[in-house]
């Protein structure tokens, strides 16, 4: 793997719309969505990076996640 370098907010938002999509199938534990952050970066990256830049990504996906379904609400009522 190559070595760590600096992750802009655009790839970290790119890699969390990623994983949105996953939440729509399955909804995933704590544990779960740090992994699949980490196998995402991994994918995108090609490297693993810092914890936080994975919590990062986890907290984006919750975000994310809770925004649609705020939306889905106001669309349907």
């Amino acid at each position: 793997m190559s070595k760590q370098r600096f992750i802009s907010f655009e790839e970290i938002q790119d890699v969390a719309e990623q994983m949105r999509t996953t939440l729509e199938v399955a909804p995933l534990s704590h544990y779960q969505k740090v992994e699949c952050a980490t196998d995402f970066a991994i994918e995108t990256f090609g490297f693993i990076p810092r914890r936080s830049v994975i919590l990062l990504i986890v907290k984006h996906v919750n975000l994310n996640w809770h925004a649609t379904k705020v939306e889905t609400r106001r669309a349907l009522s």
